[in-house]
This record gives structure tokens, C-alpha cells and sequence, in this order.
């Protein structure tokens, strides 16, 4: 069986989220470029070495390896349950590269405030700024995840008590929890929903509509969209920011800056809430003592000499 017959089926049959088909699909077409092979018979070790080699001769990090690896693996154990798979009968684990664990990168106060003076400014060529901006505030004030903002509804956000609730579906550990809606965001929320009801009517029903919907304030989107925005719209977003100002900013770095400045208060637990880990491990990842800190820890040792 072809394996990309194969993924189309996991897809399907583990009725996968949106993000983790795609990344699946991805996966699959990368090793039929690079290793050359379809039929899952065929795919052998030697085979899994060569795209490797390939995926590896374009700079690609061990950590990017190891994620396509652990994804195509998984793809192959499904494909032995209808055929064989001459790659499975070693001990596939040696193939994985060992990664280099660095400190996560944030992103500073002043590259942050950087980011917001340009999207705000009439020189942006960012339209619609306000939009972008409330969109940037939410992801820094709430940690949520990129693909927890994209399918996020109104019926999730509770203005009058201040919370939002994150959906089981577009969760990484597939379950929902609810966050709060700090003072500082509220008013950006508000605008956005008013915005959003004078586009649909004053008595329009959002509940079921997505909060983030660029395509009701801009032509540009509309025809692609139908209502949802898309991990390619942030990045692109992104990218233009990073462009314009210098400053690197993705979700991902915005959530783990609000987490890393949340743990210096040392309410771990609470953060893992915020956070929606099940395991504190995770949470300790973004527990990073300030040098200065560190420096002062370390003065209180005595002198060795004489």
C-alpha cells in the first residue's frame, strides 16, 4: 500500500485536528521526495537512513528530524497492522538524533512594546492594525497556543465573568480548561466582538462564529478564509512584523515569554493550570532565574581564602 494511502487513512480513522492532518500529509510527502519510496513493503532501514541524510544535508536541526521521524513512525506501525513493513523488524529508536536542549528564546519588554508602537502606528503597513494588535495581545496575555486562537468562538469567550474557555478539540493533550481574561485585555475583546456585531448586525448570533475572523474586516481575506483564520495568516503576519520592526515574535515565543514571567512569582501550580499541562515537567521548562538573580544567590558564599 502506498503510504500516502496510508496516511489519508490514520487521518480518517483517528479523525484527526486540522493542524495534525496537515503535519501528517507533510511528513509522508517529504519521505516520497527525499527517500524516493511509496510502497510501504519497500521501505526498509536503509531507506530511512537515506532520507536522513536528506532531510539533514538541508540544515535541518535534530529536533525537526526527530519530530518527522516520530510522525512517520507512527504512520508505519499503522501500516503493519494491514502490511508488512521491513522497517519495523529492528529497533528503530537508534535512528533518532540527539537533540541539544537550549534555553527557549523570549522576547524582551522592549522588543515587545517595539512591536506594538509599529502595529499601532499610521506608518504600519499592517492592515487592519487594530485587528493585528488585539490579536498580539491576546496570544501574550492568554499563553494560548496558535491553533487554540484560530478555532476559538465566541461561545468560548465569557466577557461578563471574564474567562475563556480552550476546546478539548484544539488542544495539544486533547483536554479543554479555562483561563482568565487578565484587565488588560478585556477592552481589546470587547472591541473586537463590538466590531465584529457591527459587520453582522447589532443582533446578529456570533456564538458559533470564530473570534478571529479577519475576513469580515478586510477584502484581502475573503475569498480563502470562509470565516476561519489560518496558521499560514499568523505566520504571514508574523514574518511582515519581524520585517518591518526586527523583532522576532511567533505565538509560540509570545507564550512561552508570558510563562517565563509568570514563574519568577513561583506559582508553579497555578501555572501549569494556566498553562494546561498535565505534567509539571513541562511547566518547569520555562522556569528561567535571571542571571542578576543568580549572581545574588551566589555572593552569599563565604571566602576560601585566608
Amino acid at each position: 500500500m502506498n503510504i500516502l494511502e496510508i496516511t489519508n487513512s490514520y487521518i480518517r480513522e483517528r479523525a484527526l485536528s486540522d493542524s495534525a492532518a496537515i503535519h501528517y500529509g507533510y511528513v509522508a510527502e517529504l519521505f516520497v521526495r527525499d527517500a524516493g519510496v511509496q510502497d510501504v513493503r519497500e521501505i526498509t532501514r536503509e531507506a530511512l537512513l537515506n532520507w536522513r541524510e536528506e532531510t539533514l544535508s538541508r540544515n535541518v536541526s535534530s529536533s525537526t528530524w526527530n519530530n518527522y521521524f516520530r510522525h512517520l513512525r507512527v504512520l508505519l506501525r499503522f501500516a503493519a497492522d494491514h502490511e508488512p513493513v521491513p522497517a519495523l523488524s529492528g529497533n528503530l529508536s537508534a535512528l533518532q538524533l540527539r537533540e541539544h536542549v537550549e534555553r527557549p528564546k523570549t522576547i524582551s519588554r522592549s522588543d515587545l512594546k517595539k512591536a506594538m508602537s509599529y502595529i499601532s502606528s499610521r506608518r504600519s503597513a499592517i492592515r487592519p492594525r487594530w485587528f493585528w494588535a488585539i490579536l498580539l495581545r491576546t496570544l501574550y496575555y492568554t499563553g494560548m497556543r496558535r491553533r487554540q486562537l484560530i478555532d476559538l468562538m465566541w461561545s468560548d469567550v465569557d466577557l461578563k465573568n471574564a474567562k475563556i474557555r480552550l476546546r478539548a478539540t484544539s488542544s495539544k493533550n486533547r483536554h479543554g480548561w479555562e483561563i482568565p481574561i487578565v484587565a488588560l485585555l478585556q477592552p481589546s475583546l470587547f472591541q473586537l466582538r463590538e466590531r465584529t456585531l457591527k459587520e453582522l448586525g447589532k443582533d446578529a448570533e456570533i456564538g458559533s462564529r470564530y473570534v478571529f475572523d479577519i475576513s469580515l474586516f478586510t477584502e484581502q481575506y475573503r475569498s480563502c478564509l470562509n470565516g476561519k483564520m489560518n496558521a499560514r495568516s499568523i505566520s504571514n503576519f508574523f514574518s511582515r512584523l519581524r520585517f518591518a520592526t526586527g523583532v522576532s515574535i511567533s505565538a509560540h515565543r509570545l507564550r512561552h515569554t508570558m510563562a517565563t514571567e509568570l514563574a519568577q512569582l513561583g506559582l508553579y501550580k497555578e501555572l501549569q493550570s494556566l498553562l494546561g499541562h498535565t505534567d509539571m515537567k513541562m511547566t518547569m521548562r520555562y522556569v528561567h532565574p535571571e542571571l542578576e538573580n543568580l549572581r545574588l544567590m551566589a555572593e552569599h558564599l563565604e571566602s576560601i581564602d585566608n
